[in-house]
Formats: C-alpha cells, structure tokens, sequence
C-alpha cells in the first residue's frame, strides 16, 4: 500500500573541524579514526541506520560517544572538538560549513537516496504536486489530475458554500 519515489542522491560522509589532525590525509582506515570520540545522531534516524549498516559490513565496532538530533547540533559539535561525525554531505553546504572538512575515509561515502515516500492511493493537494513536480518526482498514474478530483463546491450545505461570483 506504500509507493517509494527516489529523487537525490543522500551520500554520508564522514567530517572534522578544518584544523583536525585528520584532515587532509588520503586512505584513512577505522584504526585512525577510532581513537577520535564518535558523534552520532539518534537511534531510528536514516543516517544512523545506514552507519550502523556500514560499519557492521567494515567489521568496525558501533559505539558512538554522544548521540544528537540534529545535523546542525552535529556540526556544531564537531566545530567545537567534540569528535568526528558522519553526515549527509549536503550539510556541508549550509552555515558552519565552510570551517568543515570532508575525511577521506575508506568504504565511504556511504551511499543512501531520498525518497519521497506515500501511501499508494494518496490523492496529493496542488501544493503537493507542484513540489513533487519540483523534485522531479513521478507519483505515476495512481493519482487522479486535480481537474478532475476537487468538487465544484466544497460543502452541499448552502451555509458553506462558497459565496457565488458576480460579474459586474
């Protein structure tokens, strides 16, 4: 009953302040990151699930040192030397970016997508296809066309009903 539509490439990358020993170096491999404090976000998050993934399928031991719900308090966190993080790399393109490096670390980027994801008889709002439209995303043939779902009134009670158009 559910309908899954990709639009953007998701990848998630590992980051670490401008100034950080690690930064700048090639190849790096769990051994040289973990000595440096992991900042994860939340159990039940899609980054957390697909890091979880990756370092079960890298034979690397999952053990975040502090957990934060937000990409922002992440980065925040990272600026600050509080450890290293994994992110969706199209966070780096916003505030507090700039002072944020990407690590080159072997295995990742982890590759993930963004989908939008909706119940398959869902009848969507113009503003709905307009910014599914926007995302280049195609709902299919399952959604009727706007002209031919909205009701020419929106209530039978006549208390409700739109006034009537006069023309002048």
């Amino acid at each position: 009953d559910i309908s899954s539509h990709p639009f953007a490439d998701n990848p998630l990358v590992f980051i670490a302040p401008v100034g950080h020993p690690l930064a700048g170096r090639r190849g790096l491999t769990w051994g040289d990151l973990a000595q440096w404090p992991l900042l994860m976000r939340e159990a039940g998050s899609g980054t957390r699930l697909a890091i979880e993934r990756a370092f079960r399928a890298n034979g690397w031991p999952f053990a975040p040192r502090m957990v934060i719900a937000s990409n922002e308090a992440i980065k925040e966190s990272v600026l600050a030397g509080l450890g290293i993080a994994v992110v969706s790399r199209h966070t780096l393109h916003h505030a507090g970016g700039e002072d944020l490096v990407e690590l080159d670390v072997e295995g990742f980027p982890v590759r993930t997508v963004w989908s939008v994801v909706h119940w398959r008889r869902k009848v969507f709002s113009p503003a709905a296809e307009a910014f599914l439209a926007h995302l280049g995303v195609n709902v299919g043939s399952q959604v009727q066309p706007v002209s031919q779902r909205m009701p020419s009134r929106v209530c039978s009670n006549s208390r409700h009903s739109p006034p009537p158009l006069h023309k002048p």
